[in-house]
């Protein structure tokens, strides 16, 4: 079952930046990766943390004290960052330079998507819930305990983040697959603009052994202005 937020439209662009052995395991497994907030917060410390309107509410709901609604709140954590996972996505009507050199560059690539099609691809996924990221969260935002996963810094604003999340108790740690329907997903690939050109036909090649035939290319990105 798929759940998407209301704030979201079919049409909305997406990208998924990505490096070359990631997508050749996608095609592989015919499954996004899932990494847990958990494996995230080596790189934010502050992922999957509660923000501190939502820290108060466990100590004024329960009544406890300031040290003990501290401890309530680390327990919770520590048991939620294993058990959630998010496959995090671009969203934007162009590609992103930013985004190429953060997460695909050299001999990266992009997959552009949009909303409705990744709704359609990952129809045979249990429970996941399609939601941008907050970065600058509201009061209801916060208040919401579902959304603590949901809620970023805002210095991580030019990510644009859109997530789309689970909770799997007793899976790895690490992340999980959660199957997805690669064809209707793809809607292009774009290899990244200062790789080679045989990269890009590799691509090409390998996506249609697996009986792919999307569009593969090389991104423009540096060819126009």
């Amino acid at each position: 079952m798929v759940a998407c937020s209301k704030l979201l439209k079919d049409d909305q662009l997406v990208w998924r930046y990505m490096n070359i052995p990631a997508f050749l395991d996608l095609l592989q497994r015919r499954a996004l990766f899932f990494p847990s907030l958990k494996t995230l917060s080596a790189a934010d410390p502050w992922e999957g943390t509660l923000w501190d309107s939502q820290r108060e509410q466990f100590g004024s709901v329960l009544e406890l004290s300031s040290e003990d609604q501290m401890k309530l709140v680390k327990t919770f954590e520590r048991f939620s960052q294993p058990v959630t996972f998010v496959n995090c996505w671009h969203m934007n009507e162009v590609e992103s330079a930013a985004m190429w050199a953060i997460y695909a560059s050299q001999q990266g690539l992009v997959i552009q998507s949009d909303v409705g099609s990744l709704k359609v691809a990952l129809h045979e996924a249990k429970e996941v819930y399609i939601d941008p990221v907050r970065y600058a969260p509201t009061d209801e935002d916060v208040s919401d305990q579902q959304r603590y996963s949901l809620c970023k810094r805002s210095s991580f604003a030019h990510e644009r983040e859109l997530r789309v999340l689970t909770v799997i108790p007793d899976e790895s740690e690490i992340g999980v697959h959660i199957p997805v329907n690669v064809t209707k997903l793809v809607k292009a690939v774009l290899v990244n603009p200062c790789s080679p050109p045989w990269i890009c036909e590799a691509i090409k090649n390998v996506s249609r052994l697996y009986g792919h035939d999307f569009a593969v290319q090389s991104s423009r990105l540096n060819s126009v202005r």
